[in-house]
Order: structure tokens, then C-alpha cells, then sequence
């Protein structure tokens, strides 16, 4: 036992081990750092209890949701008859008798002075941190979610009590002093005596119980569960043993500083592998990944911010395409004056005109009476980007054309010329190549286009980018969730980069936010996407192995007619660009 006790004292994980009728039989250093068993504030106070004439300092940045269940009601017990919602941060300097007060939901602080001693509180909800300062001493606390801190004078002024980490523990929380319940002592360095003593001495809720119900049975298990124990969010393990049942734990605050600095550790090694490739003005397009293929595309799509030759972006749906083209516009001498995107598959056939040339009032029924310039108009010297431009109606595609060489045109319905100068980039997820060789797009305008064409890599192609987007999708999915503290774990991210994306970085960003709706805890670990496992696992064999068949065919046939390449396109039936396509996708030569 000597030896099991010198192991567990070197873990970076808590350990607590009960028997069978729930009293505690090993508690390691780790979980008593974890919920604050050992006192470690070198001030120290003796026990006691909440006196009328004493002074109250309480920073809570979410009643009714903080780790002491705080409510309206014990508000009252303070005096206050302020309208305070749940959710709602406060702090509260003095006593019953007299007291200054502030409540909100964002950055709060309040100074007060009382017995010649000056008080201030703070809450920061960037830093999650609470501070208490009495004079020059501070009691900081840094929180998670939702937490209360409280410091107490008495009538002298003298530092009476102050709450210390693992205070849940003790059984000290505000809403427990407010209602008169005895506070122990504070001894520095001294631990409480825990040895021996029921788990429920220390921690209460479902996850105890079921610990409990465990080690009774003496069978059972239960793995990595998102919890909640005396306010510290964990991860946790609980198995059986002969004797009882053992409990591991990991702190979610320090697995979350833990992805922080992996965080930073990549996108300092993100920078190192672009130094060789990128010079600093690159730098300047904003397209997420370190991949060979995606610094290609961002010294691609700077080049062409320099420019004002015609840009053609192409890329599967999902790819990043309407992204690439603003940081095109962004970054070009065209800046300054507007970016209009029009998705030409959004916009009915029989519209196509009037959205691009506009026209004058009374042009046609139901036209306005002000008239209404077009899109050439509106974007006034700017950049104009036409997404989906294969679904760009032929006799749309003439006219697009002529605007393009002459520069000008008439509204519809108008005689007076319109003059116009303007950059145009231009987008789709299909071949226009292969619009052209089946005649749906014409050959004079995709000529006229392709000045500067762009190539975005489907997120197959780029796996090694996963994790980074992962990572910057995670704020903006806490937003939208209402969970601040979302995070995922490195198996998650594993497992994610393993799947067949079809639907790219959009279907990426779609699946991780749907899952954290989904769950009901802050951590995404690897079994929440388990629903997504076997489709995207079978997508992926199916789509490698068509594709294998595919290179496999192309292979054989190069060698029927000894490389002729003709001969092959024939016997596959295939068009010169689609062989050449499919040529360029496998690397043969």
C-alpha cells in the first residue's frame, strides 16, 4: 500500500479510492489540489460564523448558477431588493444596515471603504477572474463557469474569514454562511482530515452516487464523463475493485490551458513552416492552413491582389471560395470601394438582366418607379465576385462579355450609356473546361476569364489542416451554442481528421457545431461523434476504393496503348479535359 501511495503521489491525475460502504480509503495529492483540501493561503483564519455587525465582501458572476446554488431569495438575507436576474454578475461591500451594490452581465467593479480600510472587488469575464482586495491584500480566484467569492470583516475591520480554493469542500460556500453554518478554520499548509471519513463528507451529487452504488456492488464501470463535482467541471473514471471502487479524475481548467498552449505551439509552428515559403506580404491573405497545397493558394491569391487582371476560383462546394475571393478584393487597390457577391444559381432566369444592367423607372411591369441600378453599378470601381458562374444563362454570358470589353452598357429600358471599371472574380465548384467542351459555357468568355486561375484543394486533399480549423472554428461554435468553455479533445480531432469530408470545410464546421449542441457537456470527445463514425468511415472506403478502381483503369489503359493518349481517351470515353483532369488527380504522367 506504502508503494500504490508513492505512485499515486507522482500522478498528474486525482485518484480516490472508496470501499464498499463508501468511506474514503485513498484521496492522492492531485485530487486534493483539485478541490482544494489542503489549505495553501498563508494567512489563515480561525472558524466561526457570519455576525450581524460584520462586513460582507460577495463578487458572484452568475446567481443562481455559481457553484453554491446562490439564489434570489438568499439575496434577502443581504438586504437587497434590487431586481437581480439569474445569470446576472454582482458584488456586494457592507452589511444589512449599510451596503453599496452593482449588478450586470459584463466587466464589474466596485470600491468601497470601511473601518479605514479600502475594498475593492472586481469580476472579469475575459480573464474569468474574481479579486478581492482588502488594503494591499488580495484574494484572486480564477473560475471556469459560473463562480462566488466572498471575503468577510469583522466590526473592527479585521480580516474574519475568506474563502479559499476547495471552500465547496468545506462546506463553506455563500449560500451556507448567509444561512448560519459554522466555518472551520484555516490553518496554512494544514489538510483536512479526510482519511476515513464517508465520500458524502466532502461531495454530493449523481456522480458520487453512482461512485457509491460501484464500489457497493463491487462491479461496474463507468468511462470519461463530462461532471460536475462541487463546481469543478472533470473528466472522470470510476471502476470496481475487490475492496471498493476507485475514481480518476482530470481537471477540465487545466486540460483547457493545456489545448491553449497546444494551440499556440501549432500556430508557432504554423509560422516556422510558412517562413521558407512566405514572404511577410502573403502573410496578408487570411485562408487558414499550413498544407503545401493551401500556402500555394495564399501566395496564388496575393499575386492576384496585385493585379487587376479577371481571377477564376475554382474548388468543390464548401472549399473556402467566397472567402479567398474577399481576401483577394481586401488586399488589392480596389479595397477602398465595394465587394458584391452575387450567387448566379440564386438568381431566376428571367431576372438575370435587370439584376446586372438595372434599369429605368416604368421599364416593365412591376418595375420600380425610381428604376434600380444593377450590379455592374453598384459596385462602383469595386470587385465584383459571381459565384456558380456556370449557371450563368448563355445569352447572360454574351452580355456579361461585351460589359467586360467595353466597359460600358445601357440599363434596361435606358438610352443613356452607362460607364463602368471594375475588377471581376468569378467562382464554381464544376469543371469550366468541361462547360465548354459540352457547350454550356462559352469558349471567347472563358477565355476572358481565366487570366488568373486559382485551384482551392478539397479538405481530402489537406487533412493536415484539420486541426487548425478545428481550432478556430471552436469560438465561434461557443457563440452560437451558448457554451463558453466548448473545447474538443486531441482523439476527437484525430478521429475527424480521419473522416472523408464531401461537403469540406463547411460540412467540418456543421458536424462539430451540431455535435456540441447535441451534448451536454463542454469537452467533444471522440464517442459524441459516434453517430457520424460509420457513415463517414464507409464514405471514405467507398469513395478510396471508386477511386483506386478509377487510377487503376486509367493505368491499365495507358499500357493497352502503349501511352497514347488519344487512343486512351477513346477507349475510355472520355473528353481531352476530363482525361487530362483525371490524369493531373491521380499524378500519372
Amino acid at each position: 500500500m506504502e508503494i500504490l501511495e508513492k505512485i499515486l503521489s507522482f500522478t498528474s491525475e486525482g485518484y480516490i479510492s472508496i470501499d464498499s460502504k463508501g468511506f474514503i480509503r485513498e484521496y492522492n495529492n492531485k485530487a486534493k489540489d483539485i478541490f482544494g483540501i489542503v489549505n495553501k493561503n498563508t494567512l489563515g483564519h480561525q472558524g466561526g460564523s457570519l455576525k450581524q455587525d460584520d462586513c460582507l465582501i460577495i463578487a458572484d458572476n452568475a446567481l443562481g448558477f455559481d457553484d453554491g446554488n446562490l439564489t434570489e431569495l438568499d439575496l434577502e438575507i443581504l438586504g437587497i431588493d434590487d431586481d437581480v436576474n439569474f445569470g446576472d454578475g454582482f458584488i456586494y461591500i457592507g452589511n444589512k444596515e449599510k451596503f453599496t451594490f452593482k449588478t450586470g452581465s459584463k466587466y464589474l467593479e466596485l470600491e468601497h471603504e470601511f473601518q479605514s480600510k479600502k475594498i475593492k472587488a472586481s469580476i472579469n469575464p475575459i480573464k474569468r477572474e474574481i479579486i478581492i482586495e482588502i488594503d494591499a491584500i488580495e484574494f484572486p480566484v480564477q473560475y471556469i463557469f459560473s463562480f462566488g467569492h466572498m471575503v468577510i470583516l469583522n466590526a473592527e475591520g479585521e480580516i474574519k474569514y475568506y474563502q479559499e480554493h476547495g471552500y465547496t469542500a468545506r462546506g463553506e460556500s455563500i449560500k451556507e454562511i448567509l444561512n448560519g453554518k459554522h466555518y472551520l478554520d484555516k490553518k496554512p499548509n494544514k489538510a483536512l482530515d479526510i482519511m476515513g471519513k464517508s465520500i458524502d463528507f466532502l461531495h454530493q451529487g449523481n456522480i458520487v452516487e453512482k461512485f457509491k452504488e460501484i464500489a457497493k456492488q463491487k462491479r461496474g464501470e463507468l468511462l470519461k464523463q463530462s461532471i460536475t463535482i462541487n463546481g469543478k467541471p472533470l473528466i472522470c473514471d470510476i471502476f470496481s475493485t475487490e475492496e471498493g471502487a476507485w475514481m480518476r479524475i482530470e481537471d477540465v481548467s487545466e486540460y483547457r490551458s493545456l489545448m491553449i498552449s497546444k494551440e499556440k505551439v501549432l500556430k508557432e509552428l504554423g509560422n516556422l513552416q510558412n517562413k521558407p515559403h512566405l514572404s511577410e506580404k502573403y502573410k496578408e491573405i487570411e485562408f487558414l492552413g499550413n498544407s503545401e497545397e493551401i500556402i500555394k493558394v495564399r501566395e496564388l491569391a496575393y499575386k492576384a491582389s496585385q493585379s487587376r487582371s479577371n481571377v477564376v476560383i475554382s474548388g468543390e462546394s464548401g472549399t473556402g471560395k467566397s472567402l479567398l475571393a474577399n481576401q483577394i478584393h481586401k488586399n488589392s487597390i480596389f479595397s477602398e470601394k465595394p465587394f458584391i457577391e452575387v450567387n448566379c444559381s440564386a438568381i431566376p432566369e428571367n431576372l438575370f438582366e435587370s439584376e446586372f444592367f438595372g434599369y429605368e423607372k416604368g421599364a416593365f411591369t412591376g418595375a420600380s418607379t425610381s428604376g434600380k441600378e444593377g450590379y455592374f453599378e453598384m459596385v462602383k470601381g469595386g470587385t465584383l465576385f459571381l459565384d456558380e458562374i456556370v449557371n450563368l444563362p448563355i445569352a447572360m454570358q454574351s452580355k456579361l462579355l461585351s460589359v467586360l470589353q467595353n466597359k460600358r452598357f445601357y440599363r434596361v429600358g435606358g438610352s443613356k450609356e452607362v460607364q463602368v471599371d471594375f475588377r471581376l472574380i468569378v467562382a464554381s465548384n464544376q469543371s469550366l473546361e468541361t462547360a465548354v467542351n459540352n457547350n454550356d459555357f462559352r469558349e471567347d468568355l472563358y477565355y476572358r476569364l481565366n487570366v488568373f486561375p486559382i485551384n482551392i484543394p478539397s479538405l481530402r486533399e489537406r487533412k493536415e489542416d484539420i486541426s487548425i480549423l478545428i481550432h478556430h472554428m471552436i469560438p465561434k461554435i461557443r457563440n452560437n451554442t451558448g457554451k463558453p468553455f466548448l473545447d474538443i479533445s486531441e482523439d476527437a480531432i484525430v478521429f475527424l481528421s480521419a473522416c472523408e469530408w464531401i461537403g469540406n470545410v463547411r460540412e467540418l464546421e456543421n458536424i462539430v457545431e451540431r455535435t456540441a449542441n447535441m451534448v451536454n457537456h463542454e469537452i467533444l470527445l471522440t464517442e459524441d461523434f459516434s453517430t457520424l463514425k460509420s457513415s463517414k468511415m464507409n464514405a471514405l472506403s467507398l469513395k478510396t476504393r471508386l477511386d483506386e478502381c478509377e487510377k487503376k483503369a486509367l493505368i491499365q489503359t495507358l499500357e493497352i496503348v502503349d501511352g497514347d493518349k488519344k487512343k486512351a481517351m477513346d477507349l475510355l470515353n472520355l473528353k481531352k479535359t476530363a482525361f487530362y483532369e483525371k490524369i493531373k488527380k491521380y499524378g500519372l504522367k
